[in-house]
Order: structure tokens, then C-alpha cells, then sequence
């Protein structure tokens, strides 16, 4: 491309330009393409969220039960002793 001052002719101009927008074309079909790529992983991310979500969800109900469960022998254990 000519030096600012230099006497420049139209079809050098447009030459310039036009590699210019083919420039930015392609770098702007590599930002599509990359911009696709961090969608794709987004879905993923969600994705894996959500069963940790539900794997922690089961994990509490079944705690919460186990305990239930502990705090019921406990109180057979107490009534037991009591009736000793």
C-alpha cells in the first residue's frame, strides 16, 4: 500500500482495499468459527452442570433418608435401654 502523501492512483486504491476486506473476511470467518467452537463448550458446560446438579440432588435425599433411617435405631436403642 502507498505512503500517505504519495500520489496514488484509483485502481492502486481499490487494489489495497480489496485486500484490505479480504483481510477481515477471513478473519472474520476464523472469529465465526471460533465463536461456535466456545457455543458448542457452553452447551457442554450447561450440560455438565446440570447432572452434578442432579447427582448432588440424589446424594441429599439419600443422606437425608440415611439419617432418618439413624436417628429411628437411635430411638429404638434409647426406648430399649429405657425399658431395661
Amino acid at each position: 500500500m502507498p505512503r500517505y502523501g504519495d500520489a496514488v492512483t484509483n485502481e492502486e486504491l481499490l487494489t489495497a482495499l480489496e485486500a484490505r476486506f479480504e483481510r477481515i473476511d477471513t478473519e472474520l470467518r476464523h472469529v465465526y468459527v471460533q465463536v461456535e467452537g466456545l457455543w458448542g463448550e457452553t452447551r457442554r458446560l450447561a450440560e455438565s452442570i446440570t447432572l452434578v446438579d442432579e447427582k448432588l440432588e440424589r446424594f441429599r435425599a439419600e443422606t437425608h433418608a440415611s439419617f432418618d433411617e439413624q436417628r429411628a435405631f437411635n430411638e429404638m436403642l434409647v426406648s430399649r435401654i429405657e425399658a431395661m
